[in-house]
């Protein structure tokens, strides 16, 4: 009796386990059905935007006309919503059990050249990458990833931080830098400077930089 136990014991444990990966795989052809998606939204206008996203790398870039594109699956894609010239990009709300999916896809979002009252990022695993965005104010948080910025123009200050990533900011017109970094390099216009840096002609407008680990450069 007990023989019989211990040999359909397992037997059972091996269907079980091969109906889960049977199930995945179908779960997992059915949601990698790869389908680039444009949300067109030109006649919009807005004042703030705030994007929240789980695993995407995001790209934000100025352009003719508002719209968000997606390379990933159709089932992935981001929840766009707008309303009183708020604009808010965010991932959809439902669980994916996929132990397989390593990929990262992209979200890119192109914004007319208008001056934003609010602009901010949540990321949590994806790297992030903002480009030529004009704003009163705001900030980018990721988890795990980079933060690119290049020729971001704001008015009265800006916040960028990363736990696990490199951050980098390109051509901006911050009038002060304050630097902290756990464990990492900071470099401030080519010059290694220290873990805690601060260089700040007026208060009015300061770039505000905290890092983990990673490095900080300041172009």
């Amino acid at each position: 009796m007990s023989i019989s136990k211990k040999v359909i014991l397992p037997s059972v444990i091996l269907s079980l386990l091969g109906s889960i990966v049977a199930c995945q795989n179908a779960s997992f052809s059915a949601s990698t059905s790869l389908q680039k998606s444009t949300a067109d939204l030109s006649a919009q206008i807005i004042q703030q935007v705030k994007i929240s996203n789980s695993n995407d790398n995001i790209y934000v870039k100025v352009g003719k006309k508002l719209k968000v594109d997606y390379d990933g699956p159709k089932n992935n894609a981001p929840i766009v919503k707008i309303k009183n010239h708020y604009l808010e990009v965010s991932s959809p709300h439902h669980f994916s059990l996929n132990f397989f999916s390593r990929n990262t896809y992209n979200v890119t979002i192109t914004l007319p050249q208008n001056e934003l009252k609010n602009f901010s990022i949540n990321s949590s695993n994806g790297n992030v990458k903002v480009e030529e965005i004009h704003t009163d104010k705001g900030y980018i948080v990721t988890s795990n990833g980079n933060i690119i910025i290049s020729k971001l123009i704001s008015r009265f200050g800006f916040e960028l931080s990363s736990s696990n990533g490199n951050i980098t900011v390109e051509h901006a017109n911050f009038s002060g830098y304050n630097l902290s970094n756990s464990n990492g390099s900071n470099k401030f216009r080519g010059m290694h400077v220290s873990n805690s840096f601060a260089k700040i002609t007026s208060k009015s407008n300061v770039l505000d930089i905290n890092n983990s680990n990673g490095d900080i450069d300041i172009y």
